[in-house]
């Protein structure tokens, strides 16, 4: 059975195909429509790049979006780099960082490998800077904050990104900024045409030692982040060139051209940070993410409260800067030598009281807690009684955690910080995804109060006769109860019975059963057409399904259904081995033929 399987049952042979020409455009059948790996429903192509081509898809098992990033062909048909490169992916499959995509997955099937990841709505920072650049200061300074603490993130993972560029950051809708791709460029580290093609491809961005040869590291990252701050607050990248050779040699030897004179609203600090990450030479850069953090979070504090920003970090010490103020005129050598060693003296007293003043006021280093996992209300506590101040940066779903709880935060636990310093945490809203209660049989009422609770709303309202349902009592739901949908946009629809057709007396439910007729429905004002005589009304039922999945891994588990309405889903997740199974779902007919499927393959099959 092909792993890569559409509805007609074709299969897409993607490694039949010899490798493209450098500059050729590989030839790829569209996946839409299709399914990869029984489990990923595409349903858009969304880009290309020169390693994937994107897909957005639906993924059936967490019943959620996901990006499914396909090796292009020229690429996968070379069974090492495809090797090299879902190892560098499943390498992130562990990490969680708001400002670095999820990979929730890495694979080969016989058809294709993929990289499964997050789905992000919105754009990439490219096509920001396209439609908006120059940027102003403060949202230029908003984005590099995020970009430079995904890198500090990575780093301290041990992930060099090596091929950081406007196109590997997205930006949603609400403002997030997450960072994708990192460390994927090292899977061919050691082929030298592909390395010169990626190279080719990320000329303006990339850092001058790398065009030498040398390996990227973490300074390599912070080059390419000063040349992205740079084209945000400039609209264009500081070296530009006919080809990626020129390009190439203008980042070695061309000094790097003012910002603010393409934009002079930029301020001078700002400007001295784009030089340092763009010193030709790495040990004169930052040399680490957290370095340029620190002046990145300092020019952000000053732009929200009005200070002045005429400082650079590239200024020389303020010690030199007093010598040379201090530097005598018309004095005799002698006299003049007596009053600088008297001065030097005068300096270094007060800068050692100072000093000592200093270490003895100034609070003394805490070692950060662990507050993720917590409630926000227990880790505001656990701050607190630390000396430190909580602040939410960000409330967000998040599938791992219950709503309420801490899912990141920022510092790390562990790190050492001052007292009375800022911790950022993350809260999560919960899960994206919630499950339909079952609101058949309350009144309309008590439906709309218990789907509120769990966060969906009332869809469309529709009426109809029933001579089991009382009158104002839901005798329909749409989605059934049961089946897993996402919070944000779900609604789910009811038909509220107006009771016994005219003429007609209300007649008892069988035991557990309810009856609902097939009479067309209508909607409020209309007057009800009174249905044949003869027309039995169908018969609803409620089952219930329960059972233990088997010791082991995690595995798929699906509850299909058919019914006098046809075949449908009502269970369909992922449930970790040894842990129970429990359904409840509303069926129309006298039978119903209800199958039990594991990862695929069905175990169970009854009537009833």
């Amino acid at each position: 059975m092909a792993a890569l399987a559409g509805h007609s049952g074709r299969r897409h042979h993607l490694r039949s195909r010899p490798p493209a020409e450098p500059g050729e455009e590989p030839l790829m059948q569209s996946l839409v429509g299709q399914v990869i790996n029984f489990r990923y429903e595409v349903l858009e192509k969304t880009g290309e790049g020169g390693l994937f081509t994107v897909y957005r898809t639906r993924d059936r098992v967490m019943n959620r979006l996901a990006a499914v990033k396909v090796l292009r062909p020229d690429y996968a048909s070379d069974t090492e780099i495809s090797r090299r490169i879902l190892e560098r992916a499943k390498a992130l499959v562990p990490l969680s960082h708001p400002n670095v995509t999820r990979v929730y997955e890495a694979a080969r099937t016989e058809d294709c490998a993929y990289v499964c990841e997050e789905h992000v709505r919105g754009i990439d920072l490219k096509e920001r800077i396209r439609r908006i650049a120059p940027f102003t200061a403060a949202a230029a300074v908003d984005v590099a904050i995020a970009v430079a603490q995904a890198l500090d993130y990575l780093h301290r993972n041990g992930i060099i990104h090596g091929d950081l560029r406007p196109h590997k950051v997205l930006i949603g809708p609400e403002g997030e900024i997450k960072v994708t791709g990192a460390g994927l460029a090292f899977a061919f580290a050691d082929q030298e045409e592909k390395r010169t093609l990626a190279l080719m491809r990320a000329a303006h961005y990339a850092a001058p030692e790398t065009f030498e040869g040398r390996v990227p590291d973490e300074r390599s990252d912070i080059y390419s982040l000063g040349i992205i701050l740079f084209e945000m607050l400039a609209g264009t990248v500081p070296f530009t060139g006919e080809t990626p050779i020129a390009v190439a040699t203008r980042h070695a030897r061309d000094p790097v051209p003012s910002v603010r004179d393409q934009n002079a609203a930029v301020p001078r600090a700002l400007e001295g940070i784009i030089r340092k990450a763009l010193a030709k030479d790495p040990d004169e850069r930052y040399q680490t993410a957290r370095e340029i953090l620190a002046d990145l979070r300092s020019v952000q504090d000053a732009l929200r409260v009005g200070k002045p920003l005429n400082w650079s970090p590239l200024d020389p010490s303020r010690a030199a800067a007093v010598a040379d103020e201090l530097a005598p005129r018309e004095e005799s050598l002698w006299k003049s030598f007596a009053k600088a060693a008297m001065l030097v003296v005068l300096v270094a007293a007060v800068v050692f009281g100072g000093f000592m003043l200093l270490v003895k006021s100034s609070p003394p280093d805490v070692a950060v807690p662990d507050v993720v996992g917590k409630d926000l209300e227990e880790a505001r506590r656990i701050l607190s009684d630390a000396g430190l101040t909580l602040t939410i940066a960000r409330e967000d779903f998040n599938d791992r955690y219950p709503a309420g709880a801490i899912y990141f935060q920022e510092p790390q636990a562990g790190q050492p910080v001052k007292k009375n310093a800022v911790v950022e945490v993350y809260v999560s809203k919960g899960s994206r995804n919630v499950r339909v209660p079952s609101v058949v049989g309350m009144s309309e009422e008590k439906a709309r109060e218990v789907l509120n609770e769990e966060g969906l709303v009332v869809g469309e309202v529709k009426y109809d006769y029933s001579s089991s349902i009382p009158a104002g009592d839901v005798m329909r739901q749409d989605p059934r109860a049961g089946l897993s949908v996402a919070r944000e946009a779900a609604k789910v629809d009811l038909t509220v019975s107006l009771g016994p057709p005219p003429g007609r007396p209300a007649v008892p439910p069988p035991p557990d059963e309810e009856t609902v007729p097939e009479a067309p429905s209508i909607t409020p004002g209309e007057a009800p057409a009174t249905p044949p005589a003869a027309e039995k009304p169908a018969v609803t039922r409620q089952l219930r399904i329960r059972f233990s999945v088997p010791e082991g891994p995690s595995v798929r588990v699906q509850i299909v259904v058919k019914d006098d309405t046809g075949e449908w889903v009502a269970l369909d997740d992922v449930y970790r081995g040894g842990s129970p199974v429990s359904a409840t779902f509303s069926v129309t007919g006298k039978t119903a033929e209800i199958r039990t499927l594991i990862n695929g393959k069905e175990v169970d099959r009854q009537v009833r």
